[in-house]
C-alpha cells in the first residue's frame, strides 16, 4: 500500500521537528530558524515568531502579549483573535516558557527589543478538573517564580497577561 501525500508531509514534518535540538528559536518570515544564541538585533524586521521546544512541548508563540489585565474567558478570546490556530498555551507549555525564559527566550526576546516574561501571571487554556474545586477556575503560571495555580475564570487583574501560541508547522 502506498501512503498518501499528507501521510508523506505528516512524516517529514516529523523528522524535521526531531532535527531541531531543545532550544528557543526565532522563525523568520521565510520559515528559516534561528537560535536565540545565534540571533543578531539587525534581524528583528524578519522575525515572524519564536519557537519554543523545551521537554515535552514544540511550539510557536507571538512576540507580544496580545492582551492583559484580562479574566480567563476574555484571555480565550484576545488569542483566538490572532487567528484560528492561536490559542492560550496549555499548562505544561506555560511552565515550559518559564523555565525557558532561563535558557534563551528573555535573551532572545531582548534582542528583539521586546519585553522579557518576567513578570506576573499568565493564563493557560487549561481549566481546574480538580472535582475539589468550582468548575469556575482555571490555571495559572506566575512567571517571576514559576507558581502553577489556579484561580477563579472571572478574575481579572493587571497581572494576568496573555501570550498566543499555537502548534508549531514546520515549512513543507
Amino acid at each position: 500500500m502506498t501512503p498518501d501525500a499528507d501521510t508523506i508531509i505528516v512524516s517529514l514534518k516529523t523528522i524535521v521537528m526531531k532535527r531541531i535540538k531543545k532550544g528557543v528559536y526565532a522563525i523568520m518570515k521565510d520559515g528559516s530558524l534561528v537560535s536565540a544564541q545565534d540571533f543578531r538585533s539587525e534581524n528583528k524586521e524578519n522575525v515572524e515568531h519564536i519557537l519554543v521546544k523545551w521537554g515535552v512541548s514544540e511550539f510557536r508563540m507571538q512576540l507580544e502579549d496580545c492582551a492583559s489585565g484580562v479574566n480567563w474567558y476574555d484571555a480565550q478570546k484576545s488569542a483566538k483573535k490572532q487567528g484560528k490556530e492561536w490559542r492560550c498555551p496549555t499548562r505544561h507549555e506555560a511552565i515550559d516558557l518559564y523555565d525557558v525564559r532561563f535558557n534563551g527566550l528573555d535573551e532572545l526576546l531582548g534582542k528583539l527589543g521586546v519585553k522579557p516574561m518576567d513578570d506576573g501571571w499568565m493564563w493557560t487554556q487549561d481549566e481546574d478538573a480538580d472535582p475539589q474545586c468550582s468548575a469556575g477556575r482555571a490555571w495559572g503560571v506566575y512567571l517571576d517564580y514559576g507558581l502553577v495555580g489556579g484561580n477563579t475564570k472571572s478574575y481579572a487583574y493587571s497581572v494576568y497577561r496573555v501570550r498566543a501560541v499555537s502548534d508549531y508547522q514546520p515549512e513543507s
